[in-house]
């Protein structure tokens, strides 16, 4: 029997010389119990006007002079296992973004790259909802989408996005009672909109609008709203795999009622002239607080018709 254990284990060697012409790294990691992954960056934010935070999916290791960002100054950097913080010699630009260069390495010395966009912090967001907009416009009457200030504030980093198109606001101050009002098509503009950088136009049929705080993928809805002309048979009625998956997501974060198109806003009846409208700023997160007004009481920048469509 004294045999056999050799015996076993030259057979085991035989099998991974043979495997080795295959995946050697993958081999050589498992015996030498070596991590061979760099670190994974999985998210950031400002946390402060002068201080950002990022995670990594394991805990990490830096040299100070392996960071840089464009147009400021780092003082100081801290790293707490997967969580490092970057404090600037000056606030962000409200409104804007600045990149943020560096690297870092895990405890087994693998090292990674990064270039991210920092959007400045802005701590005084204002309380905003969607009032009113179309997605059936014309050259004289564009896809527009307005939003309600309830409570005044700094619209700096805000961020309108839709399926087609997005808008990110620059440092624009709001007062309670306000609208704003984006432009997302081709055609007039009124003065004292917006107006967007690619004006694509809103998605005729089918699909979403969403205010977040900032441009980032991870920053907080503000409102949101889900419509459709209900007249689609595929992907929950929505025609759209992406907007069926949008829906299934605000819902699951709580932003909206139902995930079907048959929960969402109907505007089988809205043109370029019969805007959907909030009715009295009622917001319960479903259809239930929209109408289409009359033919030619859209009312951009103003308070809402209250005509209706028969």
């Amino acid at each position: 029997m004294k045999y056999l254990f050799p015996l076993f284990i030259g057979v085991v060697c035989v099998g991974l010389v043979i495997g080795c012409s295959e995946q050697p790294p993958a081999l050589l990691n498992i015996f030498a119990q070596r991590d061979g992954t760099p670190p994974l960056l999985l998210d950031m934010e400002m946390i402060a006007p002068t201080e950002a935070c990022l995670r990594f999916d394991e805990p990490v290791t830096i040299k100070k002079d392996a960071f840089t960002i464009e147009d400021n100054e780092i003082v100081d950097i801290g790293v707490w296992d997967e969580l490092l913080t970057v404090t600037f010699k000056k606030p962000l630009t409200l409104g804007t973004f600045s990149t943020l260069e560096g690297r870092v390495r895990d405890l087994a010395g693998n090292s990674t790259r990064f270039s991210v966009r920092l959007w400045a912090k802005n701590t005084r967001i204002p309380s905003l909802l969607i009032n009113e907009f179309t997605t059936k416009g014309s050259e004289n009457h564009p896809d527009r989408v307005e939003l309600a200030v309830l409570a005044g504030g700094n619209l700096a980093g805000v961020t309108i996005k839709t399926v087609n198109d997005s808008y990110t606001f620059g440092d624009h101050q709001v007062a309670s009672g306000d609208y704003v009002v984006v432009v997302f098509g081709k055609g007039m503009v009124e003065s004292g909109f917006f107006v967007s950088k690619e004006r694509n136009g809103l998605s005729s049929n089918n699909g979403y609008i969403c205010v977040h705080e900032s441009p980032e993928w991870n920053a907080e809805v503000l409102d949101c709203v889900l419509y459709s002309t209900k007249e689609a048979t595929t992907h929950n009625g929505f025609g759209s795999r992406e907007v069926a998956e949008k829906a299934e997501e605000l819902v699951r974060e709580s932003h909206w009622n139902g995930s079907m198109a048959t929960n969402a806003i109907d505007i089988s009846r809205a043109t370029a002239t019969r805007s959907t409208n909030r009715s009295h700023f009622i917001d319960t997160n479903s259809a239930d607080d929209w109408y289409v007004c009359a033919t030619g009481n859209a009312s951009f920048g103003r308070k809402n018709s209250t005509n209706r469509h028969p």
